[in-house]
């Protein structure tokens, strides 16, 4: 019998999972109103963040809008001027943290089409297919591997291809990619859900023909590593500053601008992680260019299946 802990141990857990989840799925509905031809994505990821600082919660990971053929791990970095355009295939992906308990959640929008019956409808309509599907499955002991299975043979039914290297994720306190994970198509898993563990299934779905993601570019995501003796004073001021404000998560580097002008900060940011201060998460994209459209639901699995935290409240 495996020996780990979960995440969900009582129902004072419980509630706070839950509390993320519906913090993250009402501050990520409200992104989708804002995803308007003409918008800043910079305006539209600080708007959400700010959404769920207004609850009262923090940040499970700076919220990402990553465009078309980008899937993931995406922020804006100060200043950025990028608007979307007409068409523009964008998916919006926020968390919150109560406590340690986090949320994580997606979903995509065809710019310029709110009802979502654009020329990407179909792809858009295969990612949530799949979630529904996933959710369908999982419950406790699932053998991980039948659920990407499903997952990509929901995707083929709409005549798709699954990102075969980008995955789901089990999530603990102060640990957004945790041990488990929710693959999207069919692989051999070791590890099975037990009661009590959260899960973001996320199927990213694509018409491209490679199916796997690649890095592309700087992702302006970052997560704080270790400290150690650092000889520019700028350095130290910055590592020292992140240490206390984000320890544990991930954070965007545009959060820091109070400390540093935009040049200096990017800077620095480079310098700390070759250091290894800091790890930074690359920009993922499509190898073949192809579209890619990504739907996700954070759950915690229960005795009798799942129960799904990023529920709106409204």
């Amino acid at each position: 019998m495996e020996s780990r802990s979960v995440a969900v141990q009582d129902k004072q857990d419980l509630a706070k999972w839950m509390q993320a989840g519906q913090v993250a799925a009402d501050a990520l509905q409200f992104g989708r109103t804002l995803c308007v031809p003409g918008a800043r994505v910079l305006d539209v990821a600080a708007s959400v963040e700010q959404k769920i600082r207004d609850a009262g919660l923090g940040f499970a990971f700076p919220c990402t809008l990553s465009l078309n053929a980008v899937a993931a791990h995406v922020t804006s970095p100060a200043g950025d001027a990028t608007v979307l355009k007409e068409g523009d295939l964008v998916k919006v992906d926020c968390g919150a943290e109560l406590d340690g308990a986090l949320s994580d959640n997606a979903l995509t929008i065809e710019v310029g089409f709110p009802k979502n019956d654009g020329p990407r409808a179909r792809l858009i309509a295969a990612s949530e297919a799949c979630v529904k599907e996933a959710i369908s499955i999982l419950g406790p002991n699932v053998d991980l591997g039948t659920v990407g299975s499903a997952i990509e043979m929901t995707a083929k039914d709409f005549g798709f291809k699954t990102l075969q290297n980008l995955t789901g994720h089990s999530l603990e306190r102060f640990n957004l990619h945790a041990g488990l994970t929710v693959p999207n198509c069919s692989m051999k898993v070791g590890r099975r859900p037990r009661v009590g563990d959260v899960l973001a299934c996320e199927p990213f779905v694509t018409d491209g023909a490679a199916g796997r993601v690649e890095n592309s570019g700087p992702g302006n995501i970052y997560h704080f590593q270790k400290g150690r003796p650092l000889r520019l004073p700028s350095q130290r001021m910055l590592a020292a500053a992140i240490e206390k404000r984000y320890p544990k998560l991930p954070f965007a580097g545009r959060w820091l601008s109070d400390l540093l002008e935009p040049s200096k900060l990017g800077f620095n940011l480079q310098q700390l992680q070759k250091e290894g201060v800091l790890k930074h998460y690359p920009a993922l994209s499509e190898a073949s260019g192809g579209m890619v459209a990504q739907t996700e639901a954070t759950l915690v699995i229960t005795e009798t299946g799942c129960a799904v935290t990023t529920v709106p409240t409204r």
